[in-house]
């Protein structure tokens, strides 16, 4: 269309052309009004009309009521914190809202997670509410940590203050040594968890504190493995002191830790410590977790000296699962080996399918699957 058409073009509909020039003009001065927050703001007769909704769904137990409530006080920002906190704590612990089985659907799931997925930022602003409010019921604050760990661990948008209150929190506790709290050790658990996600290498020292203090040979390995993740230069020897091959302890946590740390010092514990164990069981058990922990070829080697060394090893069944899950050509030649030498036929087949499916994925056959 040359200029001479376009313009004769709105000419001949120069009536309508300013109509929606007006209506354009109109829509950006809303726009330029809007505001520039991320949360909606709701008045008080908003407040009052989702405190009906809510009643309303709880009184017919309707889930899909309940589910368009749901995200109003989230939108709502610090107003909206507390509702959302007392909807929790009411459908938690107070059960005032109870469905049955048959009243529940699988989409209804999918939204809810939905809702706090899409409205991530204010999902962390809640999140930082429950930990930082002193009305806080416990139980749920100790189910927000993690969460909060998770995000922060994630570096997500908008994480940077959830950060500093977890570490405030933790920091805090820092004197006492970390609260066992109304939930015995996976109150524990629970922070370690979140000191190790936060990244913060000043949570090394509270760690070590807590290490000197603690008497539960599994909780020490998960401080150990916080440690190891959180890059403590320090944790190597207070690993290798800990590992005994002869001992009927299970030190799969400690593996994971030497693993976290990736070097060749950290691998070269781990493979020694796995080889010298003599009992089959054990054997298989902490081979399987060390190639969980980034072993790789190391690990499958490990397996393979073992298996070669002692055939017919009635526990030699627990590397086939192991062995499938990481294909290499080390452990497509030991699964051949065990499906020609297994003495018992079902730990044969097995390694023979096994190996079959082994093949395939080195050959392109099939896709990677996840460690």
């Amino acid at each position: 269309m040359t200029q001479l058409e376009h313009e004769r073009v709105l000419f001949e509909n120069k009536e309508l052309v300013s109509r929606l020039r007006a209506r354009i003009a109109e829509l950006e001065a809303l726009l330029a009004k809007a505001p520039k927050e991320e949360f909606i703001v709701y008045d008080a007769a908003s407040t009052e009309k989702v405190q009906k909704l809510l009643t309303e769904a709880y009184a017919e137990n309707n889930v899909d009521w309940l589910l368009q409530v749901l995200e109003r006080p989230l939108m709502m920002g610090e107003r909206g914190y507390p509702m959302l906190r007392t909807m929790i704590m009411d459908i938690i612990f107070k059960a005032k809202f109870r469905p049955s089985q048959s009243d529940l659907r699988f989409d209804q799931l999918y939204t809810a997670g939905r809702i706090f997925t899409k409205h991530e930022k204010q999902f962390i602003g809640f999140l930082n509410f429950l930990l930082i409010d002193g009305q806080t019921n416990k139980l749920l604050k100790q189910g927000a940590v993690p969460v909060a760990a998770f995000y922060v661990g994630a570096k997500a948008p908008g994480s940077e203050e959830l950060q500093q209150t977890l570490l405030q929190m933790l920091m805090a506790q820092e004197g006492g040594g970390i609260p066992a709290g109304m939930l015995g050790n996976i109150s524990k658990r629970i922070n370690i968890f979140a000191m190790m996600m936060s990244g913060d290498p000043k949570m090394i020292n509270p760690l070590r504190d807590e290490l000197r203090r603690e008497k539960d040979k599994k909780m020490q390995g998960q401080i150990l493995g916080a440690l190891a993740y959180l890059g403590d230069p320090k944790v190597l020897p207070d690993i290798r002191d800990r590992l005994d091959p002869n001992s009927k302890d299970d030190f799969r946590q400690e593996i994971r830790a030497l693993g976290r740390l990736g070097t060749e010092e950290a691998h070269a514990t781990a493979v020694d410590f796995v080889r010298a164990i003599q009992e089959s069981k054990r054997f298989y058990r902490h081979a399987a977790e060390y190639l969980r922990a980034g072993g790789g070829a190391q690990g499958v080697l490990l397996i393979k000296d073992r298996v070669t060394a002692n055939p017919n090893d009635p526990e030699i069944g627990r590397a086939v699962g192991t062995l499938r899950r990481f294909p290499t050509r080390e452990s497509h030649e030991t699964l051949q080996l065990i499906s020609a030498t297994a003495t018992d036929e079902k730990i044969a087949k097995r390694a023979q399918e096994a190996a079959e499916d082994v093949g395939r994925r080195l050959r392109g056959e099939l896709p990677e699957i996840a460690k």
